[in-house]
């Protein structure tokens, strides 16, 4: 006699589509404050990508140049959750040769220390004068008087207005930025 073998099989289950939480978080230029405390969740207990922007102070223009951008760093975190202190670093001041600040995100431990976590460095000030024979062919001592931009654009950013410029001759650098997507 032969026998006859039943084999069952479960249905496979349909993987349902998880609707991520977007976030964006800006501290820049246009905050009321150069540092602040940020609390950070883990997204719905999940591990989610963050993408961090950061930008230094840019440098202030000499009396004929405008001043360099602040560093411009994008970084990518697997997961972030818990407290984190962002500060910004300063635009340059004009007339004192001063370099933009260095922009900086500390992670705040259980004990209450700060461990850095990224930072992006000020734009190099400079009492740099322009003299005719040094202007590049194409451009003019005007082109020059104006503040370098940082690389990022508004894509970036998320329309953010853009900080960490140079200052333009005679004038001073613009504050530092961070921008937190997820």
């Amino acid at each position: 006699m032969g026998a006859v073998v039943t084999m069952t099989f479960k249905k496979a289950k349909v993987t349902k589509h998880t609707q991520f939480r977007n976030g964006m978080e800006i501290h820049d230029c246009n905050s009321a404050s150069d540092s602040r405390l940020l609390t950070i969740d883990n997204v719905n207990g999940r591990n989610e990508f963050f993408t961090i922007q950061l930008v230094g102070g840019g440098a202030a223009g000499s009396d004929q140049k405008g001043g360099a951008a602040g560093e411009t760093k994008i970084v990518h975190y697997p997961t972030m959750s818990g407290q984190y202190f962002i500060k910004l670093g300063a635009g340059g001041q004009r007339g004192t040769n001063i370099n933009g600040g260095t922009t900086a995100i500390y992670k705040v431990t259980d004990t209450g220390a700060y461990e850095l976590m990224e930072f992006a460095l000020g734009g190099v000030g400079s009492n740099e004068r322009i003299f005719t024979e040094d202007i590049p062919s194409g451009k003019t001592a005007a082109d020059l008087a104006r503040g370098e931009v940082p690389n990022f654009d508004e894509a970036d950013t998320g329309g953010a207005i853009r900080c960490g410029s140079g200052g333009d001759a005679g004038n001073n650098g613009i504050m530092g930025g961070v921008v937190i997507k997820w």
